[in-house]
This record gives structure tokens, sequence and C-alpha cells, in this order.
């Protein structure tokens, strides 16, 4: 089933719009930073092995997305790829953990992270751009993408 986000906002207009997929239906709101794009492709115009076709990008540092969601887990699914870079998420407010979107050959709706079990109830999640890629990363016109493909949330 074809899903996007109900409640999106970019912080810079305050106007809908559709972020990267999601296969459940238990999100409250996203809200995304003015640097990113949605839609086929992303940085790259192949569209395989993405989930429903499409993504979210960004590669501004310190921009961000925050999700909030209801339930107990979140699992992040991106776009890994040879430009792209590094991500931090956190929970809540919390510690930053580094996520990795490089990859020596691009490829879509990979799992990337998977949130500790949270508490039952409404929780925040932020993705941040950190402008730092893998050392192998090369040169391109996205340098250090983050690409979110879907994301889930566990029961």
């Amino acid at each position: 089933m074809k899903n996007r986000f109900n409640n999106v906002a970019n912080r810079r207009d305050e106007r809908t719009m559709g972020p990267f997929s999601r296969s459940k239906r238990r999100f409250r709101s996203t809200t995304l930073g003015v640097g990113w794009g949605h839609g086929s492709g992303g940085c790259a115009s192949d569209t395989s092995g993405l989930y429903e076709g499409s993504n979210s990008w960004d590669n501004t540092a310190n921009d961000y997305v925050t999700v909030l969601f209801n339930d107990t887990q979140f699992k992040l699914y991106g776009v890994q790829n040879t430009i792209n870079g590094i991500g931090a998420v956190s929970i809540d407010g919390g510690s930053e953990t580094p996520v990795d979107f490089y990859a020596t050959a691009r490829k879509g709706n990979v799992l990337l992270w998977t949130s500790p079990v949270l508490a039952e109830g409404t929780h925040a999640l932020k993705l941040r751009v950190t402008g730092m890629a893998d050392p192998a990363s090369g040169p391109s016109n996205c340098p250090a993408c983050v690409s979110v493909d879907r994301a889930d949330i566990v029961p």
C-alpha cells in the first residue's frame, strides 16, 4: 500500500509537502528542514531499488528532519551510494548516533538504523545531515548527501 506522511511542513514557509515514504500509519507529524528534496531518484536519476520509486535527500550540514511517532521502535531505511555521506539520528533529544549512507554501489530500501525498544508513547526522531562523508565517497553534485527511503514503526 502506498503511504506518505500526512502532516509535513517545511520550516521556511509551512507549506505541506510529501517527504520520504513510510510503510506504517503511526506517524503523528514530520517536519523537514529547508534544504530537503523529495522525488524520484534523489541525487541520482536511478529509481531502481527505491521504496515505491522515491526518496528524500539533503546535503546541507545541520539540516534535519524530525518525525513524531507513537509506539516502541523506529526503523530507518535509506539509500546508500558512492556519493552519500553520514547522518546523525537521535531519539527524544538524546545523544546522536552516526548513520553512514555510503556504499560501494547504489542501493535503496536498506535498513540503516533501528532504535532501541522505547517506552510506549509519543517519541521524536531527529535525523541531521552532518556534512561529513566516508573518505571513499566520491565527488558529486550532492556531496555528503543523506538519502532517506522509508521508515517503519514497530508496535
